[in-house]
């Protein structure tokens, strides 16, 4: 659960980061404000499976770019999930398969619509064992054709450059926990510049 959050998140944070500065419709290429490392940090980051919570965690997630510019087509590797942190749940229990790391980032477009979108993230390769007393325990791994999805909610400026400060896990998508069923992320993560974790992020379209 926790690397599932981490996935989401990270993934979110990252590839969403340099997902979400749009400026105009014809610009090609992502450019991230500055550095190239993304922390994303959920107070609470829930795996739901079978109707119910099966684990809700604190998780933190760093992500690395490969470079400040990405260009903007769908399924581009934007970077890597190099870090993930899970603090004590409160409900269930969680495991990141740290051995998995890192994961891969890409970019996945984005909803709504120019020239204020949301960029899209799609976190592939996290893993994560969730445990319930109710469902029992299952393990989760995301996948190119199954990802964990993060969505940016920037704020829009003057000219089109967007500043997140927050992304959100695309509750709609179903990520296959075996032996139990399929189940989904759910929560939002503040996002910062790491290891400063003090500014915010800066996208635009160049």
């Amino acid at each position: 659960m926790e690397i599932g959050y981490r996935s989401t998140l990270v993934g979110l944070a990252a590839a969403v980061l340099m997902a979400a500065c749009v400026g105009s419709a014809t610009a090609g290429r992502l450019s991230l404000s500055h550095g190239s490392l993304v922390r994303a940090t959920w107070a609470a980051l829930r795996f739901q499976l079978l109707g119910i919570t099966g684990a809700e965690c604190p998780v933190t997630l760093e992500a690395s770019y490969h470079s400040t510019t990405s260009a903007k087509v769908v399924g581009t590797l934007s970077g890597y999930m190099t870090r993930a942190l899970l603090g004590r749940c409160i409900t269930g229990s969680a495991t990141i398969l740290s051995e998995t790391l890192p994961w891969h980032i890409q970019y996945g477009g984005f909803n709504e619509t120019l020239p204020r979108p949301r960029p899209i993230l799609n976190l592939v390769g996290s893993s994560w064992k969730i445990s319930n007393a109710l469902t029992g325990s299952c393990v989760a791994r995301t996948t190119s054709m199954e990802p964990s999805t993060a969505i940016a909610e920037p704020t829009y400026e003057a000219g089109g450059n967007g500043i997140i400060e927050r992304i959100r896990t695309d509750e709609i998508r179903r990520i296959e926990c075996v032996p139990l069923g399929r189940g989904n992320l759910a929560g939002s993560a503040a996002v910062t510049e790491s290891p400063g974790g003090a500014r915010n992020v800066l996208l635009r379209l160049i």
